[in-house]
């Protein structure tokens, strides 16, 4: 069962989380055992799902650079590694990536190491990440393995923000082109149509095939296709 606590720890600073536990009493012991007061603890079953704290906010590369960069600072100041991942969980802001983190210190307070815990959620943890934390565990130098990972997931966000910035210029002068080729088949043509086919002539096959295009896109039904062709 879930249950959501609301509690204080030794240096009176207010914690709000979400603890797994057979029962009520086991929930208050886990709490009670990482020196927390409990002011607050109710099944999560029991709160109306009105009344629950939604957050759609993904856990971001950003978030990974930071979680990687203020544990290797705080390991490397020899803070223990659970100490560090329980002032990081208080530090998020995102209730997710929070119970991740505390999910973790958890793990490796029950004997697991800290690689196996991060491979428990391999949708935020790729294998790199994890191998080469392998590798810091192994080698004992895990703090310069987190420093690594920090610098290279920033490298990788970086990257990314900058190729999402090159493409938005040309997708906006695609969309205007679009538009205007649109504006003037629905309104500029079909005028200078109406006049070529006044003169009684035979039109070649290619303004005839112009003449058709742009009674489809007057139409409902060309409308509807092209809506249908982005937003697919």
């Amino acid at each position: 069962m879930e249950f959501n606590y609301q509690a204080r720890t030794k240096t009176g600073k207010v914690q709000v989380g979400t603890v797994e536990a057979a029962s009520e009493e086991g929930a208050l012991m886990l709490l009670q055992s990482h020196g927390l007061f409990v002011t607050k603890l109710e099944s999560a079953e029991s709160v109306p799902f009105y009344a629950r704290k939604l957050d759609f906010r993904r856990v971001s590369k950003k978030d990974l650079v930071m979680f990687a960069r203020q544990l290797s600072i705080m390991f490397e100041s020899k803070v223990p590694l659970v100490e560090s991942l329980h002032t990081l969980a208080e530090q998020a802001d995102k209730p997710r990536f929070k119970e991740i983190i505390t999910d973790i210190s958890e793990k490796i307070e029950g004997g697991t190491s800290f690689s196996q815990a991060l491979a428990a959620y391999p949708e935020l943890f790729d294998p790199f990440f994890i191998n080469m934390v392998r590798s810091g565990e192994a080698s004992g130098k895990l703090s310069e393995a987190l420093s690594y990972l920090s610098d290279h997931i920033e490298r990788e966000y970086e990257l990314s923000a900058k190729v999402k910035g090159a493409m938005i210029y040309p997708i906006i002068i695609i969309c205007m082109m679009l538009g205007v080729g649109i504006v003037v088949s629905i309104y500029v043509l079909p005028q200078l149509l109406e006049i070529l086919q006044e003169t009684d002539q035979e039109l070649p096959f290619m303004t005839r095939l112009i003449i058709m295009g742009t009674n489809f896109l007057r139409s409902w039904a060309g409308f509807a296709t092209i809506i249908l062709f982005f937003v697919g």
